[in-house]
């Protein structure tokens, strides 16, 4: 089952106890209601054909027909609490005020229907894989705008990896090779190499400015990350559970990070107490030490037995 569809408990708030709308249902039609209300995806949508909405949310209720179902939904919309609407041949329901009790979830996945006119998507903690009309510019558009500025789009470059611009040559810090993308954003020949590395990985969707800006707060944070790195977690993580966006990415390599911090602060800890153990002990400085002068010849001196 796709994740935007996935089933997932719902909100449900003490308030519906002395909510006037819902006192105004039949008793039929508000148990409908709250057999609709957990089908829905994370947009708070479903279908809407009274066979679909049969077997989905009271597959077992024989009070429930494909014959009184259309009337309890239009009763549910008479009470504004459910927009229903189609596209083409399908027919759609939208759970009119679902933004106001379901907003709290930690991930909230693009719907596989299309809203109805003028409803506003929410996504949350996830990439989406195609555009929603929570995108608010088309992306034709931000690239006729980009064109008109002069600066241009820049895509073919990212793609194979080989953007140049006439910027590359003219700043070059003394300590790294630096080069500046069709954007105008100017990064690090490391910075080059992690994110074409990056575009490689299965689940990242690529955007460069963004993940840009995401490597920039990581390599604070971890400033020994390097490409070598990278393909290390890669090849650890291959043949695994897939990554299906970039956030499973960014966790595996934070993990892989903190694990190296701890096995090298281990291991010196270790090679401490290792050379605590087997140092040898200082000895005296001899230099200070008095000698007894010599009582005649070479044959009759000896060392003072101090020293012994």
């Amino acid at each position: 089952m796709p994740r935007e569809i996935a089933r997932k408990p719902r909100f449900i708030y003490p308030q519906v106890a002395t909510s006037l709308t819902l006192t105004k249902l039949s008793p039929l039609g508000e148990l409908l209601f709250w057999r609709i209300l957990p089908q829905a995806d994370d947009q708070g949508r479903l279908p809407g054909d009274p066979k679909q909405i049969k077997a989905i949310a009271c597959p077992l209720r024989k009070e429930f027909t494909e014959d009184n179902i259309p009337l309890l939904l239009s009763e549910l919309e008479s009470a504004e609490l459910i927009i229903r609407y189609s596209n083409s041949s399908d027919q759609y329901i939208q759970i009119a005020k679902w933004w106001d009790y379901q907003s709290s979830m930690r991930r909230i996945f693009p719907s596989r229907y299309p809203p109805p006119e003028g409803w506003k998507d929410i996504i949350k903690g996830v990439v989406p894989e195609t555009p929603t009309n929570a995108d608010k510019r088309p992306i034709e558009e931000e690239e006729e705008k980009e064109k008109e500025s002069g600066k241009g789009i820049g895509i073919v470059e990212e793609e194979v990896g080989t953007a140049t611009s006439t910027a590359e040559t003219a700043t070059k810090p003394s300590t790294e090779e630096t080069h500046e993308d069709s954007r105008g954003v100017t990064e690090t020949a490391s910075e080059t190499a992690l994110l074409r590395f990056m575009e490689t990985l299965e689940g990242w969707r690529f955007r460069r400015a963004e993940d840009l800006a995401w490597l920039r707060e990581f390599l604070a944070e971890y400033s020994e990350f390097s490409l070598s790195f990278a393909k290390a977690c890669r090849d650890y993580h291959s043949g695994r559970v897939k990554a299906k966006h970039k956030g499973t990415w960014k966790n595996r390599f934070r993990e892989w990070m903190e694990h190296d911090r701890q096995f090298r602060k281990e291991r010196c800890q270790a090679s401490g107490a290792d050379k605590r153990h087997t140092e040898p002990p200082k000895l005296e400085n001899w230099a200070n030490k008095p000698l007894r002068p010599a009582t005649g010849n070479l044959g009759d001196w000896t060392p003072d037995k101090s020293l012994r």
